[in-house]
């Protein structure tokens, strides 16, 4: 194994460099290219390095990242050899407290090797670095789910294959930024490897093969995998699709291929045209769902989920125009995600219809009171990536209905015409929120100035009440007058819609920029009922009488019970409960003392309770043989049946398993939140086989006349 060059430093240039430190700022290197080329020993978990390229460095004390482990041989800039200090964050030179503060002031990474050398003047320069490195990292226990993210593996070689992302540093890093990517990888044989942009060349000789990849636009980071896959073709015009799947799962190639083939052509009509030569679906042997430019890599438990192809696929599909060759401006909040929920799964829903639309907005505003509280509430500025529940409902859907709700004020065609616009004049470069605003207005004639303000810069969603103050139907018409209010602290400008009922298509708007104000419409014929924003266009408060029990409610619980009622039952439970929390629970059986706080952000999970909670009862009957749910009978051997419901007594949320196939149970834990937004869930085995939601109560922005 190489030494690193920190061994070979005197005394006197370690002193040299320490008092340098401490007179000088310490800058981070900026890369502006890097071709890497690397070899991957499987049985050694090895990989071994050479990256060379343009670099950014800064008179006096530099800094770059490296993997914690690297060994490095040899690094040159600009031709010369610098000595090296070699750091991490567990072997500060602890007498220099003044080093410790410069370094420390650039927020380094923390499971990184930081790599100090001094240089003598500032200048974009070459450097070529030499080194080794070892990625061993466990992946049985690592979690991921549309909900949570758990551990994340950043890099590891095994005999299942090898995986890098940025996170390792399998590459050397500076200051963030984009900049361009080359890279050739030497891999086992039977192997093939895919990473980020287009392919170059493949060349196998003996038992190894090398393969090369080259993004066509600058970017932020450079992924890579490479696996036993087996591989199949096909095309999209001039588009290579790829599925690079294990031997297992080649059955699922003739639904992937001719489903991204045409997501691919659909995008490409919609915005302009794809922006890679090729796109990917590759497998991973542990749980992920990625996007990268280019491809995306799913883990095999998703891959195989049949829902995928119709949602998750598209989405990373989209992703290779927003995200991955026009970039997010991180620093200004990252709008990419909210964008690719409007173009990929809240289209999906519009293009099944009107309904299937309405309810998926409805969905998210459940969501956001399931999942968000005043404590873990923040702007969606503030979002980067998800990492639990409540991110990922402020980062993807809040800011979807931000867009929404923009496309509801401009119209459909200004709106997509903005896409089109921000995809030609962008590529390869980051776009802000400010960007996209100014895109909308231009191709509009719209001012959009308070959607910045009000949606993306603070907290909260709308909340309003509306009265009736006078109404009368005379001469054929009916007059109406009412006032509405905003109940929320901040004053939102609003755009909300009206329904009249019992009249034909005379429904309208009001706008409403004040704290209250009264507005006044007469329609042609007896209008029976209005009501204010019944298809759910803006986001805001839902009322109690508007939200259903659900899955999801359950899930965002802060506090989690789980009862058991049989004692052969408190194993299954607690299998059941970690893989639904993806945690350690703790199982309590009924006949114990059990308490349940009263602020109403706790939830029960019952396994096989003697009786349903009184409100389920009038959904669900229940005998010795089966259980039947709106009419719809299901027998109770070999099924289990998921029941959403409200505990009065406790003010809790509830969640009634009753199963007969006990050992069904962990992977229905962890399919669950997949079905967050159903009332009750059906499964037969771990196969889903019926879903539904209870009924709502009227709304109380509805106005009966």
């Amino acid at each position: 194994m190489r030494t690193p060059k920190i061994a070979h430093l005197s005394i006197i240039s370690l002193l040299v460099m320490l008092f340098s430190c401490q007179k000088q700022v310490v800058n981070e290197v900026v890369f502006k290219s890097h071709k890497l080329n690397f070899s991957i020993n499987v049985e050694n978990h090895e990989a071994i390095f050479s990256d060379s390229g343009q670099i950014k460095v800064h008179e006096g004390v530099n800094v770059l990242y490296l993997a914690p482990n690297a060994q490095i041989s040899k690094l040159t800039i600009g031709g010369e050899s610098p000595d090296l200090m070699l750091l991490d964050s567990t072997r500060f030179v602890k007498q220099d407290s003044e080093l410790t503060a410069k370094i420390e002031a650039l927020d380094p990474p923390k499971d990184a090797l930081w790599v100090l050398f001094e240089y003598k003047r500032s200048e974009e320069t070459t450097f070529s670095l030499e080194y080794t490195a070892i990625f061993d990292a466990d992946v049985d226990d690592v979690k991921f789910s549309n909900q949570n993210v758990g551990r994340e593996v950043t890099g590891t070689i095994l005999d299942k294959g090898a995986y890098f992302s940025p996170g390792a540093f399998y590459y050397p890093r500076g200051e963030d930024g984009l900049m361009s990517f080359e890279v050739s990888a030497t891999i086992p044989s039977n192997w093939e490897s895919i990473a980020d942009g287009n392919s170059n060349a493949s060349v196998t000789s003996g038992d190894t093969k090398t393969q090369s990849w080259k993004n066509p636009y600058q970017s932020d980071g450079l992924m890579f995998m490479a696996a036993p896959f087996r591989v199949k073709h096909a095309r999209a015009g001039e588009v290579d699709i790829y599925c690079y799947f294990f031997e297992e799962d080649t059955s699922l190639f003739e639904t992937y291929l001719p489903a991204t083939v045409d997501y691919v052509n659909m995008y490409s009509e919609l915005i302009g045209p794809y922006p890679y030569k090729r796109f990917t679906v590759a497998e991973n042997f542990f749980p992920t769902g990625y996007g990268m430019p280019a491809w995306t890599l799913l883990g095999q438990q998703v891959i195989r989920l049949p829902f995928i192809v119709m949602t998750s696929l598209g989405h990373e599909v989209l992703h290779n125009w927003w995200g991955n060759s026009i970039y997010v401006d991180y620093k200004n909040g990252n709008w990419c995600e909210g964008l690719t929920v409007y173009g990929a799964d809240y289209r999906y829903k519009l293009k099944r219809g009107p309904a299937s639309a309405r309810d998926y907005r409805k969905d998210i505003l459940k969501q956001y009171k399931s999942y968000v509280t005043k404590e873990n509430e923040f702007p969606v500025r503030e979002f980067e990536a998800r990492h639990n529940a409540e991110s990922r409902t402020i980062g993807y859907n809040k800011t979807m209905m931000i867009f929404h709700m923009i496309e509801e004020i401009i119209g459909e065609e200004a709106f997509f015409q903005a896409w089109r616009n921000v995809f030609a004049e962008n590529k390869g470069q980051q776009v802000s929120w400010e960007k996209w605003l100014e895109a909308y207005e231009k191709t509009s004639g719209k001012d959009l100035s308070h959607i910045i303000p009000q949606w993306v810069d603070r907290i909260g969603a709308a909340k309003i009440k509306v009265v009736l103050l006078e109404s009368e139907f005379i001469k054929g018409q009916t007059r109406i007058k009412f006032m509405v209010s905003q109940m929320s602290e901040d004053v939102y400008n609003l755009q909300i819609p009206v329904k009249f009922i019992g009249v034909d298509q005379q429904d309208g708007q009001v706008v409403l920029t004040a704290k209250e104000d009264i507005f006044e419409f007469t329609v042609f014929g007896e209008a029976s009922a209005f009501e204010l924003d019944p298809d759910y266009n803006l986001f805001r408060h839902l009322y109690p009488q508007e939200i259903e029990a659900t899955v999801a409610a359950a899930m965002g619980a802060a506090e989690k019970h789980f009862w058991y009622y049989r004692e052969g039952d408190k194993n299954a439970l607690k299998l059941f409960g970690d893989a639904l929390t993806e945690g350690d629970i703790t199982p309590a059986s009924i006949n114990d003392t059990v308490s349940v706080g009263l602020k109403g952000n706790d939830a029960i999970f019952a396994l096989n309770p003697t009786q349903l909670p009184q409100e389920l009862s009038k959904q669900v009957q229940m005998d010795e043989t089966s259980v039947t749910i709106n009419g719809e009978s299901f027998p109770r051997a070999d099924h289990t049946f998921i029941l959403s419901s409200d505990e009065e007594e406790t003010a809790a949320k509830m969640l009634v398993v009753m199963s007969d196939d006990l050992g069904s149970l962990p992977r229905i834990g962890q399919l669950i939140p997949h079905y967050g937004k159903y009332s009750y869930l059906v499964f037969k085995g771990a196969r889903n086989v019926a879903k539904g939601q209870w009924p709502a109560l009227t709304s109380p922005l509805r106005i009966e006349l």
